[in-house]
C-alpha cells in the first residue's frame, strides 16, 4: 500500500472519530427571551412579585455580591435576579422557571441564579430584618415584649398560648379570648408573605437542605419588607383554601418536669389574674 493511501485512510478514520464525538456531545440549546421591563406594571408584579423600581433596587444590591459575566452570552445579574424572583413568587420547580419567555435558560443556570441571588439578599438581611445580636439584646426583648400566639405551638415563658379548658366567664377565658383575637393578625402576616412568595407554601415544599431553605425564607422576608417600604401592591390570592401552616388544634399537656412549661403556666395565670379580672 502506498504511503499516500495510508495517509488518506488515517484522515478518514480521524474524521469518523470526530463525527462520533460530535454525536455524543449534548446539543446546547439557546433560548429566545424578551425584555421583562417592557411589559406592563401589573403583569410585571404578577410574574415577579416586585414592581420595576424595587426590582432594580434588588439588582443593584445583587450587583455588589455577584460579578457581572465577562462573556457576552453569559447570564447577567439582571437576568439572575428575575429568575430568582420568579422562583420565589411562584414556587415552581427550577425547570419551569427556565422555560418562561423572560427567563429562558437551562435548569443549571436557574439553580445557580437562585443560589447567588439568595446569598446576596442574605448578606443585606440585617438592613431589612432586625434580630437580637447577642444574649443581652435577646433578654431585653423577652422582658420588654412577651409574644402571644395561638394553639399549635408549645407553651413557653416567651411564647404564650391559650390555657386549656377555662371556666366560662373566668379570667382565664377572657385572657384566652384576647390571645385568640391576635390569631387573625398572625394568619394575615404569614398569609401575605406566603401568598406573595409561594415557594414558601406548605404544599410547594422547598426541595433544599435546611440551611439553604432557611436562606430562601430569609430572602423572601427581605423582599417582602422591601415591598412594604416601596408600597408594592399585594398580589391577588391565586388559590382558595390554602394551608398557610398555622396550627390551631395543638394542646400543651401539663408536665411538672418541664420547667419551661411550668414557668409559662405560672406567668400566663398571673397575667389572667392581674389584667382580666
Amino acid at each position: 500500500m502506498e504511503e499516500e493511501d495510508i495517509l488518506i485512510i488515517q484522515q478518514i478514520l480521524e474524521d469518523l472519530n470526530e463525527a462520533e464525538e460530535e454525536q455524543e456531545r449534548p446539543v446546547r440549546r439557546f433560548y429566545n427571551r424578551e425584555d421583562a421591563f417592557e411589559i406592563s406594571d401589573i403583569q410585571f408584579i404578577k410574574l415577579f412579585r416586585l414592581n420595576k423600581p424595587t426590582t432594580r433596587e434588588v439588582i443593584n444590591i445583587a450587583s455588589e455580591y455577584i460579578n457581572e459575566p465577562s462573556r457576552k452570552s453569559a447570564t447577567s445579574v439582571t437576568l439572575k435576579v428575575l429568575i430568582a424572583l420568579h422562583f420565589y413568587g411562584h414556587g415552581t420547580y427550577q425547570t419551569g422557571v427556565g422555560k418562561t419567555i423572560f427567563t429562558a435558560v437551562s435548569q443549571s443556570t436557574v439553580s445557580r441564579a437562585i443560589t447567588e441571588v439568595t446569598n446576596a439578599l442574605n448578606e443585606v438581611m440585617a438592613g431589612f430584618i432586625h434580630f437580637p445580636q447577642n444574649f443581652n439584646e435577646l433578654r431585653e426583648l423577652r422582658h420588654r415584649k412577651i409574644k402571644y400566639t395561638i394553639t399549635g405551638y408549645p407553651l413557653r415563658p416567651w411564647l404564650l398560648t391559650p390555657l386549656d379548658n377555662p371556666l366560662p366567664n373566668s379570667p382565664e377565658e377572657r385572657c384566652n379570648n384576647r390571645l385568640m383575637s391576635i390569631r387573625s393578625l398572625i394568619e394575615r402576616c404569614n398569609g401575605l408573605l406566603k401568598n406573595r412568595f409561594r415557594c414558601l407554601l406548605k404544599h410547594r415544599v422547598l426541595h433544599y437542605q435546611p440551611d439553604i431553605a432557611g436562606k430562601i425564607v430569609n430572602a423572601c422576608v427581605v423582599l417582602h419588607n422591601m415591598c412594604i417600604n416601596n408600597d408594592v401592591p399585594e398580589v391577588d390570592m391565586e388559590e382558595n383554601n390554602v394551608d398557610y401552616g398555622i396550627g390551631v388544634n395543638g394542646r400543651n399537656e401539663f408536665n411538672v418536669n418541664n420547667t419551661d412549661l411550668v414557668a409559662a403556666r405560672q406567668l400566663l395565670q398571673t397575667i389572667a389574674d392581674t389584667h382580666f379580672q
